[in-house]
């Protein structure tokens, strides 16, 4: 995926190139450049969003070149076609329920409990005409209630975290807290085919409140994974329920036996999958291969 067309008060680089220019930067120098102000991104072949980024938003860094997080939205845009429910834990300002929202997956919730990041994440939802998307102002954690988020500086800070020490001077706030299993209920989500879970080092906490969510339903996770962090315990959950594990990087998916997160921090995605969602995965990471060739 890649930045097709920016508008409005441009700052950066990028901002000061015409639309054609942009379009036909090659990936080498795209991979360096930040984007800001209003950004058209193709996420597949007709298949064009448009959300407000900034120089912090690493997310739309992410869509417009394959680093940092950019091969796990590739193979994610080739996952979507297939999916009719997709759970975004950890939403941040959208790409992902923007991706899954413009081609057509009926059903999308996103989370996201940082206040002024929901607000763009809804902003960037409006851009989009996606009123199905569904988004809740919580953390999805092993408990329902509150919990305390601790949430770096910045206008669209991408590393808050329920861990307290996760990230030095961060400000602890207090937010609604929900499990996987309460919100399925309550949303009345019966099948879940697709998750993004990045929730900067609580993943396995993620998890834990969805036991029943997950047997029912072994979908399709594309998950963070920090070196040294949630390895051990991501085996704990998914190994008993047959899961298979790919590791997300600029040569496509690699099946791995073990996650082990990257110690550079460069390629932090894996992919979780279930052999009975393994046929349309492969497709998936197949067609993505050939995409790099």
């Amino acid at each position: 995926m890649r930045a097709t067309g920016l508008a409005g008060p441009l700052k950066t680089l990028a901002g000061a190139l015409p639309r054609r220019w942009v379009a036909g930067m090659p990936a080498a120098l795209l991979n360096r450049t930040w984007f800001s102000g209003l950004v058209a991104v193709d996420s597949l072949p007709g298949r064009r969003f448009t959300m407000v980024t900034d120089p912090t938003t690493v997310s739309l860094r992410d869509s417009a070149a394959a680093s940092h997080g950019g091969e796990a939205l590739a193979l994610f845009a080739r996952l979507v076609p297939g999916a009719r429910t997709f759970l975004d834990i950890g939403a941040n300002t959208g790409v992902y329920s923007l991706i899954a929202g413009v081609n057509g997956v009926p059903h999308v919730h996103a989370f996201e409990p940082v206040p002024r990041i929901a607000a763009r994440l809804r902003e960037n939802l409006s851009l989009n005409r996606l009123d199905r998307v569904r988004v809740h102002d919580c953390a999805v954690t092993s408990h329902a209630g509150t919990i305390t988020l601790y949430v770096p500086a910045g206008e669209m800070p991408t590393e808050a975290s329920t861990l307290h020490g996760f990230r030095p001077a961060a400000e602890p706030v207090t937010v609604a807290a929900v499990t996987l299993d309460e919100i399925c209920a309550e949303q009345r989500i019966q099948s879940v085919d697709l998750m993004k879970v990045d929730t900067e080092s609580t993943e396995p906490e993620v998890f834990a409140g969805g036991e029943r969510t997950l047997e029912r339903n072994l979908p399709t996770i594309i998950c963070e994974v920090l070196h040294g962090m949630t390895e051990a315990r991501l085996h704990e959950r998914f190994d008993p329920l047959g899961y298979r594990y790919y590791w997300l990087t600029d040569r496509g998916a690699q099946p791995v036996r073990r996650i082990e997160g990257d110690p550079t921090w460069r390629f932090l995605n894996f992919a979780l999958v279930h052999p009975a969602r393994q046929a349309a995965f492969e497709r998936a990471a197949a067609a993505l291969a050939a995409s790099l060739n």
